[in-house]
């Protein structure tokens, strides 16, 4: 019934599922993985978009490859995930590296830089351009 409950979009028995996935003994972890696979994925992806949506003004990458690492757990060898990877790296690089000219263009005429560095510490909290600024 918890299979077929998550197949038809039940996505709070999915969310328990996936909180007690580990506990489960290998075999049935196996099973469960292999049968819902879609469904899991697809979970995953939604809370990776939701974390990222330039729309909704909402950049959090370290969130979005948390959950990305966490599927790779359950998934370890997926091809779409590998893929998946390399796109939001890449996403966040191109951010990255927009933000870095924003900033550089405003800053060298004088202008706010606050909400450049806001969606930055958003997207790359570790970026080295936050260490040397105090917005």
């Amino acid at each position: 019934s918890l299979i077929q409950a998550v197949k038809n979009g039940d996505q709070t028995r999915l969310i328990n599922l996936l909180q007690s996935i580990h506990d489960k003994d290998e075999s049935t972890r196996a099973y469960l993985t292999s049968v819902l696979r879609k469904e899991i994925i697809i979970y995953y992806q939604d809370r990776i978009n939701t974390a990222i949506n330039a729309r909704e003004k909402r950049y959090d990458f370290p969130e979005a490859g948390r959950l990305l690492n966490e599927v790779k757990k359950l998934y370890p060898d997926s091809a779409s995930l590998t893929e998946a990877e390399k796109q939001l790296n890449a996403r966040k690089q191109r951010l990255v590296e927009t933000l870095l000219q924003n900033y550089r263009e405003l800053n060298d005429k004088g202008m706010d830089t606050g909400r450049v560095l806001e969606i930055l510490r958003e997207a790359a909290p570790d970026h080295p351009l936050l260490e040397t600024t105090s917005n």
